[in-house]
């Protein structure tokens, strides 16, 4: 009993002072949470200084808060020396942690750092008539004067700045000084008395720009850098246009494969309709020759037998007997002359149906080679395309070989069909010979069979003269048919002999085809994905370029938060 009483009052004593220090450590805590302050936004710009060569001489980082709630603000960075911006307030640092007491809306602080990597490497080359120097050695000197900036990716730096960030480089350049002021990829703007060179690297590249210029009197300002998050949102361009007009151009290059490949064929049935003609032309220029050579003979028999006419009626013969057995002999040789002329007519009929077959299957080839014609826009259209310019150079040589053939030959048609006229023309004069020869051995063997008494003398003798005056007819058209045959076995010459330097050239022709449809062939493959690829190329370029999505993050330190912008400000020394 006495121990339970002894529980009880010491509960009475000790419960109540036990909720006072629970009150206690409550309301200290939350004195402490007043005395703390709040921000919504910190920016950064980061100021660097450069040397001449490019090499980091200086850093110092401007901090900027928007201060929702006064109190005491927390920051980062690995600052050896501290200003304050805003007031007189002592700032204070233990290690990489800032403290300060923020009362104003807005606060700004200045921080300077030893060494911080910057995201890009800088390197700066001056030369001067080709040699190189800093531009303290170059001042004051004239010639031809050339720089180099290249920009790299430091790798020992923060990773997102270099992959985000784009540079805006500015060079202001005396007008008085420097002439034929020029810089590649650059753009030349005049500001007061100066030519000032800007240049734009997007984020994630690697450059190395140049300027050239003629100097007086060298004297440079500073280069000046700024980098920027690249944050503007870029719409996506409407691409269904371009692609519209890239299918158009791969439908059009199948088309001239299809058009290529019909024309293949019927350049092939073309050949070997032409090599029927070529060996067609030589059976009819060795026809020809053949005729030529026999139509002489065909004068000197003629030529005999109206001698041994005139003969006949010049001179007295002592009996019939003798006179009828001359009349045998030239009816004889009127009846071989004859028969010659049917062989010469034999052969020459064989000639014209082996030409006009020849002629036929060339015609026919030729006709059913395709009429399409390929504009210059389509041409151009060509070469402006992704395909290798030396194979759709190539193919529009043989497209114009191909078609140069095609019109020569149906320039020179009218000679081809004059050729078969010829034939028809010959072959119907000889018909016509052959004709006169069959009345004349006919006149002749009447003469054997009824020859005269030695009454009848004076009707032998006229018969006689009647028959000479009618075989000197005869052989008058038989001198003008030799010359004919003559003059047109020469022309065929020339004929047969362009034909045979075509044949010659005839593989090279169809081997030149056969490239173009191959070339044809490559050029649409080439062709056919240019809808997809260019798609494609646009959408890398947006997602490369497009960095609406990037949050800023603190150049400083790692640890600070809410950083809304981080920019950097880069100049040489003065």
């Amino acid at each position: 009993m006495k121990r339970i009483f002894t529980i009880v009052f010491i509960s009475i004593f000790i419960i109540p002072s036990l909720f006072a220090s629970a009150n206690n450590n409550t309301s200290s805590k939350a004195k402490e949470d007043e005395q703390f302050g709040r921000f919504s936004e910190k920016e950064e710009v980061v100021y660097v200084t450069l040397n001449e060569k490019g090499d980091q001489t200086g850093m110092y980082i401007v901090n900027r808060f928007v201060i929702d709630r006064p109190g005491i603000i927390i920051d980062y960075g690995p600052y050896t020396q501290l200003e304050n911006l805003t007031d007189l307030q002592k700032m204070e640092q233990n290690g990489d942690e800032i403290t300060f007491s923020a009362s104003e809306d807005l606060f700004y602080y200045k921080g300077t750092v030893d060494h911080l990597p910057l995201p890009w490497d800088f390197d700066f080359t001056y030369q001067l008539n080709g040699e190189n120097g800093s531009p303290k050695e170059l001042l004051g000197k004239d010639g031809s004067f050339k720089m180099e900036i290249t920009i790299r990716k430091n790798d020992n730096a923060m990773e997102g700045f270099f992959e985000n960030y784009m540079l805006q480089i500015s060079i202001a350049f005396h007008s008085g000084k420097f002439k034929n002021l020029k810089a590649d990829e650059g753009i030349i703007a005049n500001v007061g008395e100066n030519k000032q060179v800007r240049f734009t690297v997007m984020p994630g590249n690697e450059k190395q720009l140049t300027i050239t210029a003629d100097v007086e009197k060298f004297q440079m300002g500073q280069i000046e850098i700024t980098a920027l998050p690249s944050s503007i949102a870029i719409d996506k361009p409407d691409s269904s246009h371009m692609k519209q007009e890239f299918t158009s151009l791969s439908n059009a290059t199948f088309d001239l494969y299809n058009g290529i490949a019909s024309f293949h064929q019927s350049l092939g049935q073309f050949l070997d309709g032409f090599t029927n003609l070529t060996e067609g032309s030589s059976q009819y220029q060795s026809g020809m020759e053949r005729l030529d050579e026999g139509s002489q003979q065909l004068v000197d028999g003629g030529d005999s037998i109206l001698s041994a006419l005139e003969t006949l009626n010049s001179t007295s013969f002592p009996s019939n007997e003798q006179k009828y057995e001359n009349i045998q002999l030239l009816h004889q040789a009127i009846v071989n002359i004859e028969e010659g002329l049917t062989s010469t007519m034999d052969e020459l009929a064989n000639v014209k149906e082996g030409y006009d077959q020849a002629y036929q299957s060339l015609d026919t080839a030729l006709r059913s080679l395709p009429d399409t014609q390929i504009s210059d826009a389509d041409i151009q259209k060509l070469y402006a395309s992704n395909a290798d310019p030396s194979i759709i150079h190539q193919l529009i040589e043989n497209y114009h070989a191909s078609v140069s053939v095609k019109e020569a030959y149906f320039t020179s048609q009218p000679s081809f069909q004059m050729l078969s006229d010829s034939l028809d023309n010959l072959i119907a004069f000889l018909q016509g010979m052959q004709f006169q020869l069959q009345q004349i051995a006919d006149e002749l063997n009447h003469l054997v069979q009824s020859m005269p008494t030695k009454d009848k003398t004076k009707q032998l003798q006229e018969a006689l003269q009647s028959l000479t005056d009618t075989f000197k007819s005869f052989q008058i058209g038989v001198k003008g048919y030799v010359a004919n045959i003559h003059n047109l076995t020469k022309e065929y010459e020339n004929i047969h002999l362009g034909m045979r330097q075509f044949a010659k050239g005839k593989n090279n022709v169809l081997e030149g085809s056969q490239k173009l449809q191959k070339g044809a062939m490559a050029l649409h493959h080439a062709t056919k994905d240019l809808p997809n690829e260019v798609d494609e190329e646009i959408q890398k370029l947006f997602l490369e370029y497009d960095k609406s999505d990037y949050k800023p993050v603190s150049f400083a330190s790692k640890k600070n938060t809410s950083v809304s912008s981080v920019q950097f400000v880069i100049k040489t020394e003065e």
